[in-house]
């Protein structure tokens, strides 16, 4: 039993670490397309964490123009990483086939497990690829959702300076 402990905890540790590379490797390949997102989010974030009460309607102006921007630029990065995805997923299928030809064993099941040992690392790469695809999907969907708020926020403000100028001319 102790030793079977042992061995799990081994590895689960292996398994941890091999993902941390692999995530590691993620994150810095999307973060090629995202830094800018990321810091303009970590500014908004350093923002709401202030005790200021609201933004000026200029500084929501800015973020209503900016973050189209940055969603440009992102988009980018998605087109290049799904077809990054794709080419890996078609090379991992090309290697597959050739190694499956190459290998040894005394049937079909035997020879498939063999050749997909011999490409665990490419088969990572791919996993990889399609992490950084996902990482910038969603991403975006959390800066589009970030721009509706802001709209938002800029509409109830217009909302209520029209409102408000309407209560000052009657009484004028």
């Amino acid at each position: 039993m102790v030793n079977e402990d042992v061995r799990l905890m081994s590895t689960y540790e292996s398994i941890v670490k091999t993902a941390s590379v692999a995530t590691d490797l993620a994150d810095r390949v999307a973060g090629q397309f995202t830094k800018d997102l990321d810091d303009f989010v970590a500014r908004v974030d350093e923002y709401l964490n202030e005790s200021r009460e609201s933004w000026s309607d200029f500084e929501l102006q800015r973020m209503v123009v900016r973050l189209p921007v940055l969603l440009y630029r992102l988009s980018d990065g998605i087109s290049r990483s799904a077809l990054e995805s794709e080419v890996a997923k078609a090379a991992l299928d090309i290697m597959f086939a050739e190694k499956l030809i190459e290998a040894d064993g005394r049937n079909a099941q035997e020879r498939r497990a063999r050749a997909e040992l011999q490409l665990a690392a490419e088969s990572s790469v791919v996993n990889i690829a399609k992490s950084v695809y996902q990482k910038l999907k969603a991403k975006t969907e959390h800066a589009t959702a970030l721009y509706e708020g802001v709209k938002k926020i800029m509409s109830a403000r217009d909302t209520e300076k029209h409102i408000f100028g309407m209560e000052q001319k009657k009484r004028a």
